[in-house]
């Protein structure tokens, strides 16, 4: 049993998740749970980052390595999605190439603001904040 997993968080988890589908699937509604399942998912990712950071600050370059280690974990699946939504986005006219930069630099929940999504890609502000 991996005492670094928190079992508790699996029911909230499913609760946030059903809370967003929800949202999605009819968004105007008498009670919004889309932005409650978005928290709920922030917080749980707040604390288990933390807890990974003050659990090893006593190691050397522990947050260089914690940042190197997520960045293995999110990247590559990160940029295996965008990158065909982006070259959707630029052949079907959608969008041009200035605007899909900020995809690249994971910039794109500042850029957003001003210009929104790229078709396909609005999900991928809650990446980015975190």
């Amino acid at each position: 049993m991996n005492k670094d997993y928190f079992w508790g968080f699996d029911g909230i988890r499913a609760i946030a998740a059903i809370s967003v589908i929800l949202f999605h699937i009819a968004p105007v509604s008498i009670v919004n749970l889309g932005w409650i399942g978005v928290d709920l998912f922030f917080v749980i990712s707040g604390f288990l980052i933390t807890n990974i950071l003050l659990k090893n600050r006593h190691q050397p370059d522990y947050f260089k390595s914690f940042y190197i280690r997520r960045s293995l974990r999110i990247f590559p699946l990160y940029f295996l999605v965008i990158t065909p939504l982006i070259f959707a986005n630029l052949f079907f006219g959608k969008s041009q190439v200035n605007e899909t930069v900020p995809y690249f630099l994971y910039i794109q929940n500042f850029t957003s603001i001003k210009n929104g999504y790229l078709w396909g890609l609005g999900h991928t502000w809650s990446l980015a904040i975190e």
